[in-house]
């Protein structure tokens, strides 16, 4: 994964607002036009994905206490109770992290992140259930519409 970032150094709240967020590798055409995020959404994410990058790298040097609620919620995934502007915030950037697959680690290099730890859970526990074996052999819906 190449690093967005060319310093290491806590760079002042400004500094990562003024930086315009965007992601080619995989929203190539923009986020706008990604059929994922609304206008408002695809915005929010470009004008202070940068900011949230950093927050969660530690890269903001003194963060204001809503961005410090911020980096908590995107960490606990309890939003709700928050202010409706960090709540669009938290709900656009997971989301982002959602659909980009490239999920962010917070700690030592090659370990997986604990939201990659869940997803291959989540695979698992859907493998064992037999979801999947009831969605391959189709429905009897199916076999209706084969016959007519």
């Amino acid at each position: 994964m190449t690093s967005v970032f060319v310093s290491s150094k806590k760079q002042l709240r400004s500094y990562w607002l003024s930086k315009r967020f965007f992601d080619s590798r995989r929203f190539p055409y923009g986020f706008s036009r990604s059929g994922i995020f609304s206008l408002k959404q695809s915005q929010l994410l470009e004008s202070k994905g940068q900011l949230f990058k950093a927050l969660l790298n530690n890269l903001v040097h003194l963060p204001t206490c809503s961005d410090q609620q911020f980096v908590k919620a995107v960490l606990t995934g309890e939003y709700y109770h928050l202010d409706p502007e960090i709540r669009d915030d938290v709900y656009v950037w997971l989301k982002y992290q959602t659909y980009s697959r490239d999920l962010v680690t917070l700690g030592e290099p090659g370990k997986k992140a604990v939201s990659e730890i869940c997803v291959e859970t989540l695979d698992i526990g859907l493998l064992d259930s037999g979801d999947i074996k009831l969605a391959a052999q189709g429905s009897a819906n199916d076999d209706y519409m084969q016959a007519s």
